[in-house]
């Protein structure tokens, strides 16, 4: 895939801009100053937000009760604090900046030469031995990892989608072949690139200006899902200033951007900080398929999540989020922290406020996946 984004460059770079940007919302996952728990997990900022009320519980949802107090998640990015010490006399390492960076800590705590690293400087080392349990991670594991040391445990599944600014009431929706010639700035369906990038209906003709953030996550989910192999030249490649799932930087007429469902619906249940209060920006439907159900403060995942029992296919605008975990865990009380504790009491209720959709199959080992570990 040649898409230009982020992700293709250095781990130094994207480990800063990881740092600078967030998700769009505030995300300290962290537990408080001082205090250690059982399990310990690091990574993607996909779920970190919802990590961080299981953990430690969200008034808006379980009155601050948490439901899996056993298990300590780090957020994946803050300027403020970019050490994190997650065992009591262990040592101070530096914050894993994204999901990848989350992948390579959990290989490091888990075979030698255990050596992490101590800033983002990548010059010092640190025994991180035994200092995390588990990874966020928010997609499958690739070919590059060959074998089984780790163990991926679907978690929670997420969607992707648009949002558009001051659009005409008439677009609701925008189907597959429609985003890829948007971003590929060509024709399809409604959408023609002889007019400059508009949408023509019946009756009607709207300028769009396809726009993307400057995180990877998004981007790669987005591109995935639309079949998207490399934005084409009206597109803008933007600085590390524009975040993802951030609704206050979409502010032209006509723009449109890929969003995570599950920030949308946060964000709309009041469970993460509000940036698309705007009332002239909208989330779309794809292929007709809506991305949300009921209203907020109870926002749902919609259809466009999929069905709960079955694993969204390749290509689908629905995605798996797992956690995942060296392979001599399954069978141990990490496997049922993040599998039993997370589909029972209020854990479900807290994943959905969240944006995210329970899994029929969490905990069945029949759909976990495996790969390699990562150690360098």
């Amino acid at each position: 895939m040649t898409v230009r984004r982020g992700i293709h460059s250095s781990i130094v770079l994207i480990v800063a801009l990881a740092v600078a940007l967030g998700s769009g919302v505030a995300a300290e996952a962290d537990p408080p100053a001082g205090q250690y728990r059982q399990f310990v997990g690091v990574g993607a900022r996909a779920d970190a937000n919802l990590w961080e009320a299981l953990s430690s519980g969200t008034p808006a949802v379980d009155y601050g009760r948490p439901q899996i107090p056993s298990v300590a998640s780090y957020s994946a990015a803050t300027a403020a604090r970019q050490q994190i010490r997650t065992r009591a006399g262990g040592p101070l390492s530096a914050r894993p900046g994204f999901d990848l960076i989350g992948l390579i800590t959990l290989s490091q705590a888990h075979y030698a030469p255990y050596l992490g690293d101590v800033d983002d400087s990548y010059q010092q080392k640190v025994n991180v031995r035994g200092q995390v349990d588990f990874a966020r991670m928010p997609t499958r594991p690739t070919s590059d990892l060959p074998g089984t040391d780790l163990t991926w445990m679907p978690f929670v599944r997420d969607a992707i989608s648009v949002v558009g600014q001051g659009l005409d009431p008439r677009i609701t929706s925008l189907t597959r072949a429609e985003l890829q010639a948007l971003y590929q700035c060509r024709s399809a369906g409604h959408i023609s690139a002889a007019r400059g990038m508009a949408y023509v209906g019946d009756g009607f003709r709207q300028e769009l200006h396809p726009t993307i953030p400057s995180g990877e996550n998004v981007q790669t989910a987005f591109a995935n899902a639309a079949g998207i192999e490399e934005y084409g030249s009206c597109v803008p490649l933007y600085p590390a200033s524009r975040p993802e799932n951030n609704g206050a930087i979409v502010t032209q007429v006509g723009e449109i951007q890929p969003f995570a469902v599950s920030s949308w619906i946060a964000q709309k249940n009041g469970v993460a900080t509000d940036t698309v209060d705007d009332p002239g920006l909208r989330l779309l439907a794809i292929n007709g398929v809506a991305p949300t159900s009921a209203r907020a403060p109870a926002l749902m995942p919609g259809p466009l999540f999929g069905a709960s029992a079955v694993v969204p296919a390749p290509g689908s605008f629905a995605h798996d989020i797992y956690n995942v975990i060296d392979h001599t865990g399954v069978g141990t009380p990490l496997e049922t922290a993040l599998t039993t504790a997370a589909g029972t009491g209020l854990s479900r209720t807290v994943i959905n406020r969240f944006g995210f959709k329970n899994l029929d199959y969490l905990g069945d080992r029949s759909q976990y996946l495996t790969s390699g570990h990562r150690n360098f």
